[in-house]
């Protein structure tokens, strides 16, 4: 394990198997006074391991899944629309016209 190496959740070492979690699109790396090139070169997609990576996404929200016995239905249908909507904020798809996305009404989960 990599205390502090890297900025994400958890790395965890398997034999030949390595567990990455985390939102990589909130993970950037700080290189002190570097260029942007140096940043970006810096990130773990080039990193020399990165060709050897398969890359899993979860599309269960667990936070959601785990308050399903303490929700009205109605409740457990807002929250998993909700849940759905920021995972298409977080890959670029809420957005409308390219500038700017348009926010679920009712209350926040």
């Amino acid at each position: 394990m990599f205390a502090g190496a890297y900025p994400f959740t958890s790395i965890v070492h398997l034999t030949n198997i390595a567990f990455i979690a985390g939102d990589f699109r909130q993970c950037l790396p700080v290189v002190p006074k570097g260029t942007q090139a140096q940043i970006v070169a810096s990130t773990i997609a080039y990193s020399p391991f990165w060709k050897d990576v398969e890359v899993m996404q979860l599309k269960v929200n667990m936070r959601v899944l785990a308050q399903v016995t303490t929700m009205t239905p109605e409740e457990h249908v807002y929250a998993t629309q909700f849940a759905e909507w920021q995972l298409k904020v977080g890959d670029g798809s809420a957005n409308h016209d390219g500038f700017s996305i348009t926010i679920p009404l009712g209350k926040v989960p």
